[in-house]
């Protein structure tokens, strides 16, 4: 439940946009970042990254650019963290008062392990989730809570669910992805969960997300479940073929 609602947050904030800084405004500089201004504060437009051998564990952004607040992170802001060494890994803290993330504002940051997300967060911009860190709102999200009790005051709280399916689906089908279930009769290796997603990749031109369950009635060999799409090459079903063909023989 805590994950749904954490996707319900994501997909309404990404569903309410506000109004960006224009891309031609203006560059300044503030140590390590970049930012353009709006009239109503600094928005984030590059890092820099840490001098050599001097990377940390923590990326506080600051509240502040040349004595603007943070209002906003731009498109693709974060992105140049993938040069780093990948044995380094850290968390992202972003500080309360920026109200949007334009699209893209994490793309390639693939370093970090925790995005902090604060309170006053208004909007998502798209490829928000095009980044594999554990995201977090500490502090709660009052704009996603009025949202909420919206909803529960109309009686439609039990959408949320189906919002948090559409925003899966919406997700899955813009990146390319395909969900697929491999069941064995023992757990599969990871070399074989490699390869076996390697081959469903292929096959299907997509990026394969594979899960793997345990069923021991199927004797040996696999059942794959591809969409919907059911590859049955178990011993089980191989003995079920079996008997059929024994029924056809006449003696």
């Amino acid at each position: 439940m805590r994950k749904c609602l954490l996707w319900a947050v994501i997909f309404f904030l990404a569903m309410h946009p506000l109004r960006l800084a224009l891309a031609d405004s203006p560059f300044y500089q503030d140590g390590a970042f970049s930012y353009t201004l709006t009239d109503e504060g600094a928005v984030l437009r590059d890092w820099q990254g840490w001098p050599a051998g001097e990377e940390q564990v923590n990326l506080l952004l600051p509240d502040t650019l040349g004595g603007h607040p943070l209002i906003g992170i731009g498109a693709y802001a974060m992105g140049i963290s993938y040069q780093f060494d990948h044995r380094n890994r850290f968390c992202i803290t972003v500080p309360e008062g920026v109200r949007y993330l334009e699209e893209n504002a994490f793309d390639s940051c693939c370093n970090a392990t925790m995005l902090v997300l604060p309170s006053t967060l208004q909007q998502i911009g798209e490829g928000f989730l095009n980044v594999f860190a554990e995201v977090s709102f500490p502090n709660g999200s009052a704009y996603f809570m009025n949202f909420l009790k919206t909803l529960a005051d109309r009686g439609r709280e039990n959408e949320l669910l189906d919002m948090f399916q559409e925003f899966e689906r919406g997700y899955k089908e813009r990146n390319n992805i395909l969900e697929a279930e491999a069941v064995t009769a023992v757990e599969m290796t990871a070399e074989q969960v490699q390869r076996v997603t390697a081959e469903l990749s292929e096959k299907y031109g997509k990026t394969v997300v594979l899960k793997t369950s345990v069923d021991p009635s199927i004797i040996g060999g696999m059942v794959l479940y591809v969409g919907n799409e059911m590859l049955d090459a178990s011993v089980k079903a191989r003995f079920e073929g079996l008997k059929k063909q024994l029924k056809t023989i006449q003696l």
